[in-house]
């Protein structure tokens, strides 16, 4: 990373937003978004109980949805924005990850984080408005 003195040829201060911070959240989401497309395709073709099947379906369009979150929020800066990122992906990992560790691992304990998973993600939404509302950026 460039120190706050650091400036190009130009003069200009290098763009820290769109540099390796924002690469490591489109990794993170695009693992969460494969997981996603995985665990779907695995409820769709190798899960015979329909209500495990429909559970993990679930699981994954949570994964996915909240994985092109990450991907595609790329307003929020500063840190109540990386607050809101850290909840959704940790929101992902315990909701969709202990259902599907669930239903395909056959793991029921694990089952117990997908309540915390959910209010996580509930916590990122919230935090995305508010990052919004107060954000000083236009």
């Amino acid at each position: 990373m460039l120190d706050k003195g650091h400036r190009d040829s130009l003069g200009k201060a290098p763009a820290f937003r769109k540099g390796t911070g924002m690469r490591l959240w489109t990794v993170i989401a695009g693992l969460f978004g494969l997981g996603g497309v995985v665990a779907g395709a695995y409820a769709a073709h190798g899960i015979d109980d329909a209500h495990a099947a429909e559970m993990v379906k679930t699981a994954a369009f949570y994964a996915l949805i909240h994985a092109a979150v990450l991907i595609g929020w790329d307003r929020g800066y500063g840190r109540m924005a990386t607050f809101a990122r850290l909840a959704l992906a940790t929101g992902i990992l315990f909701f969709s990850g202990s259902i599907t560790a669930k239903y395909i691992l056959h793991y029921s304990a694990i089952g117990d984080l997908a309540p915390v998973g959910g209010v996580l993600l509930m916590a990122g939404w919230a935090l995305i408005v508010v990052n919004s509302v107060f954000s000083k950026a236009s």
